[in-house]
């Protein structure tokens, strides 16, 4: 702790969402039915940000986002500001991979959005817009969330006469994730953050390990010659999780089974689920592989409303200090509050509080660390 100021450590941030304002639901809902017009909707859209940067300033944490009070879901905002995408229903005579098996566990197959014909941004990406109207209202430093290549590999695509085979597309979807981290540094984000879900699928004792090991690590290597082919100079992280759904997930294996092929990641930050009782015991992989990488650790439950005490926070900290170095340690929660625009699990006043008790724990322990 010689070369680092104590100030400096357990940097606080949220890992994206935020829960929307119920007159931003009631905005989107009325603008689904052409009942308000798209500019009504994006000045609702921008009054909801505005309110969200000033209550995660006032919650004291380090680092902002927007909330993603923009975006509709956190992957398939792409759909808004890309061609390619149209709605179609799930395919019934297609044999579902093992990964959709276990994906779609818990879920019905409702429509989203696919992507139907070649993709390409329509002008600027929607997250570097997101980026420079966050820049322009804080002083506090920004993080950036997008979808990850893989994360749009695997949700979005689907056998189409543009795209028949994975292979097909992934020369056009590494151009289109290049453009996009490239125009949020361009935009001003301190950190930009690739969100990877799907990838904790493949922790699940339902898909055997050497399955799961190659299909990792084929996501680790779309994901790095992106970052390589970037090359921006900002801060990187990925967030890989269990998602923020109430009950049970799609999918619950150990982090084990798929953490040593994401130290293998070109970013300097994992960001990762640790606060929930079904994976707190993953903060193991932290002893069983050491790396010199920044941890951005999940000490917030988000599938609950319930709000922690700020000694229990604390105590998810100290278990993660056993095995990380406070200079490497930042705190966020498990997930988004919010990953979709209808999400209300944990209501809005639970983000707040959510986040003081995780602020002043994190006061509590730096604290001790200049005690020590």
């Amino acid at each position: 702790m010689s070369q680092t100021s104590v100030k400096d450590v357990l940097t606080t941030t949220v890992v994206g969402s935020y829960t929307r304002p119920r007159w931003l639901l009631n905005a989107t809902q009325e603008h689904r039915k052409g009942l308000i017009s798209t500019p009504e909707l994006e000045e609702t859209r921008e009054m909801a940000k505005l309110l969200t940067v000033k209550e995660m300033e006032d919650s004291g944490i380090d680092m902002v986002t927007d909330g993603e009070q923009g975006r509709t879901n956190f992957y398939t905002y792409l759909a808004e500001t890309c061609t390619g995408f149209g709605q179609r229903a799930p395919d019934a005579a297609r044999p579902k991979t093992m990964f959709e098996q276990v994906d779609w566990r818990h879920k019905s197959m409702a429509e989203r959005p696919v992507i139907v014909d070649r993709v390409e941004w329509v002008g600027e990406p929607l997250s570097a817009r997101d980026c420079r109207f966050l820049r322009e209202h804080t002083r506090k430093k920004v993080k950036i969330t997008v979808a990850s290549p893989s994360l749009i590999l695997k949700r979005l695509w689907k056998p189409s006469s543009a795209y028949p085979t994975e292979d097909s597309f992934i020369d056009d979807l590494i151009n289109l994730s290049v453009a996009e981290v490239k125009a949020i540094a361009a935009a001003g984000a301190d950190f930009i953050q690739l969100d990877s879900p799907e990838l904790t699928t493949y922790a699940d004792d339902d898909i055997p390990q050497e399955i799961a090991a190659a299909e990792v690590e084929k996501s680790v290597e779309l994901i790095n010659k992106v970052l390589s082919s970037a090359g921006v100079g900002v801060k990187t992280g990925l967030h890989a999780c269990w998602g923020n759904i109430k009950g049970t997930h799609r999918a619950d294996g150990p982090l084990a089974r798929i953490y040593p092929w994401l130290l293998e990641l070109k970013v300097d930050q994992l960001v990762l689920e640790l606060a929930s009782a079904r994976h707190e015991d993953d903060v193991a992989v932290f002893k069983d592989y050491p790396s010199g990488k920044e941890i951005g650790a999940g000490v917030l439950d988000v599938k609950t409303p319930d709000v922690e005490p700020v000694r229990v926070v604390k105590k998810r900290i100290d278990r993660v200090l056993r095995h990380v170095a406070p200079e490497k340690l930042w705190l966020n929660g498990d997930c988004g509050f919010a990953p979709t625009w209808d999400a209300e699990v944990v209501p809005r006043r639970s983000c707040y509080e959510k986040l003081r008790s995780m602020v002043l724990a994190a006061v509590e322990v730096r604290n001790q660390i200049k005690v020590s």
